[in-house]
Formats: C-alpha cells, structure tokens, sequence
C-alpha cells in the first residue's frame, strides 16, 4: 500500500471515488507531506548511523595509537645510554618532547660483538602533520661519533591531537624519585645527566568524531646506572 493510498483511506471524502479521476491538488500536498517527512526521518536515522561509526572508528584507531606510541616510546627509552663519558643520555628534555641516545640494534649490528654506535631518537608534537612524531637519526662512528641529519627518518605513530588539556606528555624523575621540572626550553644539562625514569602519559584525540584513547607508562633507564 502506498503513501497515496492511506491518504484516500483516511479521509472519508477520499472514498469511494473512482480510480480514473486523477489525483487531486489536496491529495498531491498531503502526498507530498508525508513523503518529505518520511525523507527526512530515514536521512536523519542514517546520518546519525554514519556518525555513530565514524565515531567507532576514530576510538579504536586512537586507542591503537596510544598504545603503539606508548610502547615505541617505551622500548627506546629502555636503552637510552650515554653516547661517551662527558654527554648526558638525554639530549634535551621539555615536557612535551624528548630527544635522548638509544642502543639500538640496526641490521647492520647483527653478528657484531662490539657495541652499536647510539642511535639519536626524538619524540615531539608535530602539529602541522597533527601527530606525536618519532625521528631517528643513525649514528655514525668516529672519534667522537656522528649523527648526521641525512640519515634521519621520521615517522607519525599517533594522529590526531595529543594531550589537548596540556597534560606533560614527559616527566623526569631521578634515582631517588624525586620529581626533575623542565623549565620552558627544559631540563638544564646537569638535571638530564641526572634522569634514572621517565614517565610518558599520552592522551590522543580523532579528529572528527571519537573519544580520547589514553595510554600511561613508566620506564626505567637500566643502562645508565646510579645517576
């Protein structure tokens, strides 16, 4: 049964009249009427449908996010090491960025027994590509050793917008536990020799519609002793 149909059954005038008369004007607006409002809940069911999964979809990508940042940012600190006798591990540190000398093994370490030259990681909010960037820069060894920028790569490992309440995204605390506070331009190079763990909370907001996925770690720094 048809929109058309109802109308004619619920209106007495309606009934009874022959079939070939045609539609009248009241009939077409009353048609019409209920069409459009037909339209208009079934568009604003699938709008509310299409909204409701990209909000889905933005959660489960954040929270997945957080959780693949937190544990890159996470293994690296891990071996964070001093690159000589004199320079500290942590080659600055603000609490919304990072850049300290990792012991990472890269393919070219495989089967060698000495000990890889460090590998500079950074970790900062890059908000022109509106995501926590990882970059990494190959040492290179020498006397003392390199690290020159040509061999940086970058990647993005959480999009969206990173701690939007202004959260620190980095805290810095001694062998004691006491807390080190960055100043704006960050720890001073006594304060960085001084760090013993890190603690990286990271709250990443989808852009569009989905919630805020968090993720908390600390991690302790092993290779650089009693600082």
């Amino acid at each position: 049964m048809n929109i058309l149909q109802l109308v004619r059954r619920g209106f007495p005038s309606f009934r009874g009249q022959r079939r070939d008369e045609g539609l009248t004007l009241v009939e077409t607006l009353i048609t019409a009427a209920l069409t459009g409002v037909v339209l208009l809940i079934v568009s604003t069911m699938t709008i509310s449908a299409l909204r409701t999964v990209r909000g889905v979809r933005g959660t489960t990508n954040s929270t997945a996010d957080a959780r693949t940042a937190s544990q890159a940012v996470t293994k690296a600190l891990r071996v964070a090491v001093t690159p000589d006798d004199t320079t500290p591990a942590f080659a600055q540190a603000t609490a919304r960025s990072v850049s300290f000398y990792s012991s990472m093994l890269r393919g070219s370490d495989v089967g060698n027994v000495a000990l890889p030259i460090p590998t500079l990681v950074s970790y900062t909010v890059d908000t022109s590509r509106n995501c926590l960037l990882e970059t990494k820069t190959p040492g290179v060894s020498g006397t003392p050793p390199t690290w020159p920028a040509s061999g940086t790569a970058s990647t993005c490992l959480a999009r969206g917008t990173i701690n939007i309440d202004g959260t620190p995204i980095f805290a810095y605390f001694d062998s004691s536990g006491a807390v080190l506070t960055p100043t704006a331009t960050g720890l001073s190079v006594a304060d960085r020799g001084r760090v013993a763990s890190v603690t990286v909370q990271l709250a990443v907001t989808p852009a569009g519609d989905g919630k805020t996925s968090t993720a908390r770690t600390s991690v302790v720094m092993v290779n650089l002793g009693d600082n």
